[in-house]
């Protein structure tokens, strides 16, 4: 059963109220089970750190690790701690926390939306909200995928995941997400694409950086199947998310990044994981009718 706009209102604020991760905590969350299997880790929020890995002129996180074996998902609580610590000492990183706290609307707004009482639903995505004496009305999908966005920059390295039962296999999603119509592919209009080539050099791409995305954002892809994904709005439980578009994202992913530039890959990531978070939280178009 999808989730209400009200569950999404819910995540929102929660997002909006937590403190500096110090520390955080990632949740793993199964299907067979609503209870999350907490691993903590360390951070130190968004205090300002240099970059303790030491990039190298013309190198970048974002591009393949031919050399480093990639590590398994679901390490100890000790190899987490690790990477998060790393991921938060990255000066990319720093900069867009930086960037996201500039162009917050002040603490006002934040505020009146953490003390804001749910007062109902529009529409699908569109919900009022009593604020103070006024009554507003809010898109709950733009202001769930800033929350999702800076949430994933300030637990880069350990936003928990969202295990899935089963594995599924990568190269039948990068399939249904390339014929998917809103990739953008069109088969009488490309005759000349062909569709498992591309399809392979996708498979490729995030199998290459398989590493990465485990580490920094918990999505862990290995023995050509995905195993989990980011749980960037940090909900308890995964009943009532839907996964319809994971197929596009992870199309998504692989044209809509910039894998060139660590600080522009980082960013990009962050948004299309928050998207992708936010539209599988939101009610069905059937239920908010």
């Amino acid at each position: 059963r999808q989730r209400s706009l009200e569950s999404v209102w819910r995540d929102v604020r929660a997002v909006s109220q937590e403190a500096p991760p110090v520390p955080p905590t990632a949740m793993d969350l199964d299907d067979d089970d609503d209870e999350p299997a907490p691993a903590t880790e360390r951070g130190d929020g968004d205090a300002p750190a240099a970059d303790a890995a030491g990039d190298v002129a013309g190198s970048s996180r974002c591009r393949p690790a031919a050399a480093r074996k990639v590590p398994p998902f679901g390490e100890d609580a000790a190899s987490r701690a690790e990477a998060f610590d790393e991921a938060q000492n990255l000066t990319s990183v720093a900069e867009l926390r930086a960037q996201a706290r500039l162009a917050a609307h002040g603490l006002e707004f934040t505020q009146g939306l953490n003390q804001s009482v749910y007062v109902g639903p529009v529409d699908r995505e569109l919900a009022i909200l009593q604020c103070g004496a006024a009554l507003c009305m809010v898109n709950m999908a733009i202001l769930a995928r800033e929350f999702a966005y800076q949430r994933l920059l300030r637990l880069f390295g350990g936003v928990g995941r969202i295990t899935l039962r089963e594995p599924l296999p990568l190269q039948a999603l990068l399939r249904l997400g390339v014929m998917d119509p809103d990739s953008g592919y069109d088969p009488s209009a490309h005759t000349d694409v062909d569709v498992e080539a591309l399809v392979g050099q996708f498979v490729a791409m995030l199998t290459e950086r398989a590493e990465m995305l485990h580490e920094y954002l918990m999505l862990d892809i290995a023995e050509d199947k995905l195993w989990s994904l980011p749980n960037a709005l940090g909900v308890t439980s995964s009943t009532g998310l839907t996964f319809d578009g994971l197929p596009l994202f992870l199309v998504r992913l692989c044209a809509e990044t910039d894998w060139s530039d660590e600080k522009a890959c980082f960013d990009s990531l962050c948004r299309l994981v928050a998207d992708f978070c936010v539209e599988a939280a939101l009610p069905s178009a059937e239920e908010a009718a």
